[in-house]
């Protein structure tokens, strides 16, 4: 009885086993596709605005000859927007982004508002003040990123903290009269705007290549013994901001002098930011030099586009 029990009772065992394993691979791959999905859903918004925005990008540097001044525009545009977010975002949390395209939520929330400022509306703002639309195309804009405000954060791929969805119909109304303004400014070579323009293309380019550098991970800001991603995007705008003002004066300057000096003052910003325990992680002028020679390329482009001078 027994030696025929043993390899019947084995046989059940083995079943039950095979059902159960195969109930849990059901469960995970459920969950694993409800997650899939969710990621998705929520990815799907912002890929679509994308490319609408991109494709109003493209018309406009299709059908406009003045491209010069438009790529200015756009990085100044972008620029003013990332400062914005600086205070309104890193500092206050007025809202959160959930496009769910990377796993850490801290840096998806900066990936949405990248999208956000240097995408959807700056090329918006190019649009309109590119082809010169008037005060009825603004409003229908406003009216349009007002909804995308309302209809995202329904979706909850975005979430208002303190922010209110009539703040952003005002706001944008202000951006696209404040973008029309300063593409007359740097049509007429005002000066001042030209050096603000400089900066900000800068600023807004090397804001951009820090954010990749944050996703590699090679360092961390902070603050206080906090190197959380709160406290990094807190301090990393302030260092963007410190190298973004070297470049402009070093380009306004020129010269050999200037190039060196800047390296000099970075060699000392970099090494002041390490001694202050502002910063852990693989951070010195050796492992930044590659940024800060890329920084001084950006810095040579923007000059040329805005001065139409050559840097040697």
């Amino acid at each position: 009885m027994g030696d025929f029990g043993l390899p019947f009772f084995c046989s059940i065992q083995h079943k039950v086993l095979t059902s159960t394993n195969t109930t849990s691979n059901k469960e995970e791959l459920t969950i694993g596709a409800i997650t899939l999905e969710k990621k998705w859903r929520n990815r799907i918004p912002f890929i679509i605005l994308l490319i609408i925005h991109a494709s109003l990008m493209f018309y406009t540097f299709f059908k406009k000859k003045d491209r010069k001044d438009l790529v200015v525009l756009l990085f100044s545009n972008i620029g003013m927007a990332y400062l914005f977010e600086y205070f309104v975002l890193n500092l206050f949390k007025a809202y959160k982004y959930k496009p769910k395209f990377l796993k850490n939520q801290d840096l998806d929330n900066i990936f949405g508002a990248i999208l956000s400022q240097a995408i959807y509306v700056p090329f918006t703002a190019v649009l309109i003040s590119g082809f010169g639309l008037g005060k009825y195309w603004k409003l229908l804009f406003s009216i349009y990123f007002t909804f995308i405000d309302y209809l995202f954060a329904k979706l909850k791929i975005y979430h208002h903290y303190w922010w209110k969805t009539g703040y952003s119909f005002f706001g944008i109304i202000f951006f696209f009269n404040l973008s029309d303004w300063w593409y007359e400014q740097l049509k007429n070579s005002n000066k001042k705007i030209q050096f603000l323009s400089l900066f900000l293309f800068t600023l807004s380019s090397g804001v951009n290549i820090l954010f990749i550098l944050a996703i590699i991970k090679p360092f961390r800001f902070g603050y206080n013994s906090n190197f959380s991603w709160e406290s990094h995007f807190k301090v990393l705008p302030l260092y963007s901001l410190i190298r973004t003002l070297y470049i402009a004066f070093v380009m306004c300057k020129g010269g050999l002098v200037s190039k060196i000096s800047y390296f000099l003052l970075s060699f000392v910003t970099d090494e002041l930011i390490k001694r202050t325990n502002l910063v852990r992680g693989k951070f010195n002028f050796k492992s930044n030099l590659f940024f800060h020679l890329l920084m001084l390329v950006v810095g040579c482009l923007g000059k040329q586009l805005i001065y139409g001078e050559k840097e040697h």
